[in-house]
């Protein structure tokens, strides 16, 4: 699966998703309430927060919470966190299908199994081979990806 999604350039949109999904067990919900990691690029986790208090919360947390991210991705995967104020920064409230009003950011809709994320990628790749453009086919990968996981 790795190697998939490696070879797509999808590991790390998909390391981001599994911190995104995971932030408020790592982090408590009522600080994943006022924070949330919005990139992962060469190690470095970026997370906005709502103001400066928050920022300084994350900053004492910093070594515990890469502690608790290496518990659950593969070493190496998160080596850094880069914190920044970025108002009115959240979590974004997912809704069910439908936009329903009754949706709960307590539980957020379950991840893909890696094997239903392999054989849609697969899927994907004998759909694509008519598609010549690789900038196109880069984009439209990533696209259902984060369809695929609900982002």
């Amino acid at each position: 699966m790795q190697e998939l999604l490696g070879r797509h350039r999808l590991l790390g949109p998909m390391r981001l998703y599994q911190i995104q999904h995971l932030w408020p067990s790592l982090v408590g919900h009522t600080t994943a309430a006022r924070t949330w990691p919005t990139s992962l690029h060469d190690g470095r986790l970026v997370v906005h927060a709502a103001d400066s208090t928050w920022v300084q919360e994350l900053t004492f947390m910093k070594a515990d919470l890469l502690q608790k991210i290496g518990a659950v991705l593969p070493p190496g995967s998160v080596s850094d966190l880069r914190l920044y104020v970025r108002e009115g920064a959240s979590a974004p409230q997912p809704g069910p299908p439908g936009g329903s009003a009754d949706s709960s950011a307590d539980h957020p809709p379950s991840l893909p199994s890696p094997a239903e994320v392999a054989r849609a990628l697969d899927e994907l790749e004998q759909r694509l081979e008519g598609v010549r453009d690789p900038e196109l086919r880069r984009s439209i990968r990533r696209a259902f990806l984060e369809h695929l996981l609900g982002g």
